[in-house]
């Protein structure tokens, strides 16, 4: 899990931000705080939200996004990395494993980047 964590970290400025952000774009924080408000009894257009209340519902809605693609990201690198590197779990990690698992988790963010960039920019229409 350090591991993990460390190479996320150490891969850019806020790599817990970009990744979201190029999986998710805006407009699933949009469609989601619209979905909320409607819950609601509201629109996002609506009379009965402020300008900051607004901002306030799409930040804590952007926040779970960002929280729930972390998470993910987090459990599908710990599947896939862990059952390709660790062939026998013990207490601790030898070079090989480090290595390997340092690999896999650079490898897959690479790729879930460039697969990220390009749907965002096909659009919504897919």
């Amino acid at each position: 899990m350090f591991i993990l964590w460390t190479t996320l970290f150490s891969r850019g400025p806020d790599l817990t931000r970009t990744i979201p952000q190029l999986l998710f774009g805006h407009t699933i924080v949009r469609t989601a705080a619209a979905a909320a408000a409607a819950a609601t009894g509201s629109t996002m257009e609506g009379a009965n939200f402020t300008p900051q209340q607004k901002t306030e519902l799409v930040n804590r809605v952007r926040s779970e996004v960002q929280q729930q693609a972390l998470q993910e990201l987090t459990q599908n690198l710990q599947e896939k990395c862990f059952d390709k590197c660790i062939a026998r779990p013990s207490g601790k990690l030898d070079g090989k494993q480090q290595n390997c698992l340092a690999l896999c988790i650079n490898r897959y963010i690479d790729t879930m980047k460039v697969v990220s960039e390009a749907m965002v920019q096909r659009g919504p229409q897919g």
